[in-house]
């Protein structure tokens, strides 16, 4: 499996510049967008939803 840092889009809070994030396991981008499409291009988890604009692979 390979990791991937999924961003939401930039937003100014209490100043500062700041993008939410998750980290993610899967075995290619392929499989990532699927699952995002089928969420309407949201990411959903337990403690936060956003609107995935960039994805990004994690080199270890």
């Amino acid at each position: 499996m390979k990791k991937f840092e999924l961003y939401s889009n930039s937003f100014i809070s209490d100043g500062k510049m700041m993008s939410l994030s998750r980290t993610v396991h899967a075995d290619s981008y392929a499989d990532i967008i699927e699952h995002i499409e089928s969420e309407a291009g949201w990411c959903v988890t337990n403690d936060c939803t956003f609107k995935v604009a960039y994805i990004v692979e994690v080199e270890e």
